[in-house]
């Protein structure tokens, strides 16, 4: 199961994801948004959120489970995909994301990120 808990820290490292090529994209940003908005996020919640200088890791070490860390694959692979390019910076940095927190997940090949957007939406408008 996916709490919300596990969906804002989802949210999280996608913003990480999003600003890893230094550039945080409008589409990156529009994509981010309209996922915190189908949970109902607050204006309040999302400004901490960005401010938050949680590493990486620990974030990920706080996915309750096999399920959610699927999901944050799943969401990483969306979001690095947004602006219609995955840049290398990204695609190292999702790398090291799976290394550390799910080695044992497969990733998608590239060209059917944008394609994970159906699965990533229907999860946080479930959250509602």
């Amino acid at each position: 199961m996916v709490t919300r808990d596990d969906l804002v820290t989802i949210l999280r490292i996608g913003i990480h994801v999003a600003k890893v090529d230094s550039s945080f994209d409008d589409m990156e940003k529009h994509l981010l948004l309209r996922l915190a908005r189908a949970m109902k996020i607050s204006d309040e919640e999302r400004a901490t959120m960005q401010q938050d200088g949680a590493k990486l890791s620990e974030l990920i070490g706080r996915l309750s489970s096999q399920e959610a860390r699927e999901l944050m694959v799943k969401a990483v692979c969306v979001v690095a995909e947004s602006d219609g390019r995955v840049q290398d910076t990204e695609h190292s940095f999702f790398g090291k994301i799976l290394h550390t927190a799910a080695p044992d997940l497969e990733v998608p090949p590239v060209e059917q990120w944008g394609d994970l957007i159906t699965d990533v939406s229907g999860a946080f408008l479930s959250a509602r």
